[in-house]
């Protein structure tokens, strides 16, 4: 009872001094002196009490009340969210928590559950405030009436992953109407999508991912801000950049990180590289000075790494023990926390580190604080440095990845000695410190965004911009060295602005889609679908011929259709005039509908990561990868050459157990992708770590062409593939398993003969010389001077600018303007 009558005269000392006296609190105990620690402008400790009690008891309506009270004072929407909602479950009649959550949904755009909470407070509210309530009713319809007149955006996040944009909504507010969705289904971003007239895709992660391959994104502006960690987790290989407008990167390094496995990324989409802003007038500067506490303000995880931290403790104190390390953030890691308080305790650091946990007022807790210390190995921006040097702190930055494009030299560290250093110089400038951070303010930032913004907006509003581009239909059969995937994947922003480009496979279905009606062009990889008039036809065709095809096939029987089919063929792309000259004899296209482009799928050859592609489907390590990759056999009503199918290679002895033992005793990974027409037909049921089956399946549930695999391989194993054509390019070994080209010569046939002549590597006919011609290859490759002959003979273009040239060609053909 002392401690409520103290707290009713005000006396919010005295308040604290007796509940930190007592040695039994009840949870009233708590409620009240964490109320005083509010009235006492001691935020983060009544908000800490507040959810000891709920650590307790989650059920404690007071704490959730008083909790979403000071959240809603201090404009955490997310915390006004999170207890709010907690407290609405639990009592939904209460008039406060109602006003509260209407301001809420006010705040974060959708109006309907507004004006249902604020019916619901103004119901549950005593007589003596109706017409508070009518008043305030009549405000937000009024605002709502207006705010609905204006361009729809909608930003669109994963839940827990709205940290960031709450400044932007509010700095965006008075331009649009701004929705926040919290997404946890593909259900829920597609209505989101559905909603806007502008996209923001607030992560480049599986929410991008699922939206940019929504078919009703393409119809409106699409913005994605790619921030850290989706870099390096290879998302952006994942989204459909074809419908996508920009990308905004919040630092010019995270491009150079993308650019590592993905170089051709300029050219996919738009990049604007606007930095994280921060709101300077909400934080209030005090003039600091040098002294003995150092901050450490983050997510306690691996990245952060946190051990520097305490060696650079550790030798602070061994200099003057008045130092001490301040640790705002909770654990992300059990290990973490456990390893990092057992090394306190081993380090006698027990008086000078201090766990604060996660703190919800940064502005009370910096107060006392005179050095930030940031050891992260990696940063997008550093929202902690940036706080503190608002407030005039001193910041000792570890030098990550891109630290010196966003932070000045004399703040940046290499070794512990020299943050040391840094700490106990007298170089001290708080006021320098407030003034440098002006660069990076949110005024700045969201004024950045608003230029990009107007920018798609007008361009939607425009004669209906997103619905007048001409429609490129592409389709393909598999993800098994697709040209039109890879020209799809490989086409730049420029080509977007210009046309709707569609991707389809190649399915019963597909002639039913309307779209291909519509369609300027349509582009294929093996033959043309149907002839129009009004539609161009453009063949990419699926490889160059080793075998003979068509007309040239010794056992078509139904030349006179092959010719009729192919001669809807308007143009047709070549690798060369050997190419054409092939391709045209055993298609009848005659040799003027050829344009030598390369073929866009080889584009990969040069600009994938190929090793980084692979391990996420297999254990890589540093393993020798081996692909075989075999031609079909079973054709359309019959059987080509005469492969023994016992084994995969189709030797006449093969012992699965010693090729296992071989592969690991010489530490290789062997991959097979059989042909897509046989995958569902050869049953090989293997599991071991080093033979892998790779299935057509496997590469389009990841959205990965076989191609973005392929620079990754060290040896290629093939017969009679045309891959093998393009893999010259890279100049790697290939050993060839011809196991029956006799037969297969009779029943098929071959365009290129002498076989030995056009096919540079080791011929293997046997399990013992296959092995042995592995290790030679691997050791002492004697081919590299014929495969250069042969490529130069196959290949009039030898670059990564295939599907730039085809995209030329596209242009040309519609009647424009060339792009590159």
């Amino acid at each position: 009872m002392a401690l409520k009558k103290f707290f009713e005269k005000n006396e919010f000392s005295k308040v604290i001094d007796l509940f930190n006296s007592k040695n039994h609190k009840t949870e009233e105990d708590y409620i009240i002196t964490a109320l005083s620690y509010f009235n006492l402008n001691q935020t983060n400790k009544a908000i800490s009490l507040l959810k000891e009690i709920l650590r307790e008891n989650p059920d404690n309506l007071d704490a959730l009340f008083n909790l979403t009270t000071i959240y809603y004072k201090i404009k955490n929407w997310n915390k006004v969210k999170e207890f709010g909602l907690k407290y609405y479950e639990k009592d939904n009649n209460d008039w406060a928590i109602n006003d509260m959550l209407a301001e809420l949904w006010l705040f974060e755009g959708d109006f309907d559950k507004s004006l249902f909470h604020l019916e619901n407070a103004f119901n549950a509210a005593p007589s003596e405030m109706s017409a508070y309530f009518k008043n305030r009713i009549s405000i937000f319809k009024e605002k709502i009436n207006k705010v609905k007149k204006l361009p729809k955006l909608a930003f669109i996040c994963a839940k827990g992953l709205d940290n960031f944009i709450n400044d932007i909504i509010d700095g965006l507010s008075e331009n649009y109407w701004v929705r926040k969705f919290v997404v946890t289904t593909d259900k829920e971003i597609y209505s989101a999508i559905d909603w806007a007239d502008i996209i923001w895709f607030e992560w480049a992660n599986e929410v991008a991912i699922i939206g940019s391959n929504y078919q009703n994104t393409s119809t409106k502006p699409a913005i994605v801000r790619l921030h850290s960690y989706e870099s390096l987790a290879y998302y952006p290989q994942k989204i459909n950049w074809n419908n996508i407008d920009k990308l905004i990167l919040v630092a010019e390094h995270i491009k150079d990180i993308i650019k590592m496995y993905m170089p051709n990324i300029e050219n996919l989409v738009d990049i604007e590289v606007i930095n994280n802003g921060i709101d300077i007038e909400k934080i209030k500067f005090t003039p600091h000075k040098k002294g003995f506490n150092i901050a450490w303000v983050a997510h306690i995880s691996y990245k952060k790494n946190p051990p520097m931290m305490l060696q650079i403790i550790k030798k602070l104190v061994e200099k003057d023990n008045r130092y001490k390390l301040h640790i705002a953030g909770d654990f992300q890691d059990l290990r973490y926390e456990i390893y990092l308080k057992h090394m306190v305790r081993e380090m006698n650091l027990e008086n000078n580190v201090i766990f604060y946990g996660w703190v919800d007022d940064m502005d009370e807790w910096w107060e006392d604080k005179n050095y930030l210390l940031s050891t992260s190995i990696h940063e997008s921006f550093g929202y902690n440095i940036a706080e503190a040097l608002a407030k005039g702190i001193k910041p000792i930055i570890h030098n990550f990845y891109g630290s010196k494009n966003l932070w000045p030299e004399n703040f940046i560290f290499n070794t512990i000695n020299e943050a040391v250093d840094m700490i106990l110089s007298n170089d001290y400038d708080s006021e320098k410190y407030r003034k440098f951070i002006e660069k990076y303010s949110l005024d700045k930032q969201i004024d950045e965004i608003k230029k990009i913004i107007k920018i798609q907006t007008a361009k939607q509003s425009s004669n209906n911009y997103y619905l007048k581009k001409e429609i490129l239909t592409l389709y393909y059969k598999s993800f098994s060295g697709s040209n039109t995937i890879s020209l799809y994947k490989l086409n730049s922003w420029k080509i977007k602005e210009k046309y709707d480009i569609k991707l389809y496979k190649l399915t019963a279905n597909f002639f039913k889609k309307k779209e291909i009606l519509k369609s300027k062009m349509i582009i294929t990889t093996h033959g043309p679908i149907f002839k129009n008039n009004n539609i161009i036809n453009l063949e990419l065709w699926h490889g160059f011929p080793l075998k003979a095809m068509g007309l040239m096939d010794n056992n078509e029987k139904n030349k006179i259709k092959v010719k009729k089919i192919f001669s809807n063929t308007d143009y047709i792309i070549s690798y060369s005039n050997m190419y054409s000259m092939l391709m045209s004899a055993c298609t009848g296209i005659p040799k003027e509908k050829f344009f030598i482009t390369g073929m866009p799928r080889n584009d990969f050859l040069f600009l994938s990561s190929g090793k980084n592609n692979i391990s996420k489907f297999y254990n890589v390590l540093d393993k020798k990868i081996i692909f075989f990759m075999p031609t079909f056999r079973f054709g359309f009503n019959r059987v080509e050459g005469k492969k023994n199918f016992n084994n995969i290679f189709g030797f006449e002895h093969f012992d699965y157990e010693v090729f296992f033992e071989f592969l690991k005793q010489n530490n290789i990974l062997f991959i097979a992708k059989l042909h897509p027409n046989e995958e569902n037909k050869i049953n090989i049921n293997i599991n071991n770590e080093n033979f892998k089956l790779l299935r057509d399946r496997d590469l389009e549930k990841n959205n990965m062409d076989l191609y973005e695999l392929i620079n990754g391989v060290d040896l290629l194993i093939t017969d009679y593939s045309s891959i093998y054509f393009d893999y010259l390019l890279l100049n790697k070994p290939i050993i060839f398993t011809p196991v029956d080209l006799e037969e297969y010569k009779k029943t098929r046939g071959l365009l290129l003969d002498p076989y030995d002549y056009w096919t540079p590597g080791e011929k293997a006919l046997t399990q013992k010389e296959l092995q042995k011609y592995i290790l030679k290859a691997f050791n002492n490759d004697e081919y590299s001077e014929k495969r250069n002959e042969i490529k130069n003979i196959i290949h009039y273009y030898q670059d990564e600018k295939s599907s730039q040239r085809v995209w030329n060609l596209i242009d040309e053909l519609i009647g424009r303007k060339k792009i590159f």
